[in-house]
């Protein structure tokens, strides 16, 4: 059933000041992943651009996996060339 705003920690951070971020080191479509975060978790974060990241494996479903070691430094890059001072950021990373 629904869940009352004040229980979306991600909303309540970004009325504190916090930018929020969606990372993960695949695309979040299986088992509709990204749809049940946004659902029940309240976070409606774009997932970060994935696009210039190396495939480091291929997933069962045929999907890319990407380097972990990659994407938080491609998101560390993120924050600082950006100024983001705060950051609440959901991660997935699956391998």
């Amino acid at each position: 059933k629904p869940q009352p705003q004040q229980c979306h920690l991600f909303n309540n951070l970004d009325k504190l000041g916090f930018s929020n971020r969606l990372l993960m080191d695949h695309d979040g479509h299986f088992d509709h992943l990204i749809e049940e975060i946004r659902q029940y978790g309240g976070l409606n974060a774009p997932l970060m651009d994935q696009s210039k990241l190396n495939t480091a494996y291929i997933s069962f479903d045929g999907h890319s996996i990407f380097n972990d070691a990659e994407l938080l430094n491609h998101w560390l890059a993120y924050l600082q060339n950006n100024n983001v001072v705060r950051s609440a950021t959901f991660s997935n990373l699956i391998n």
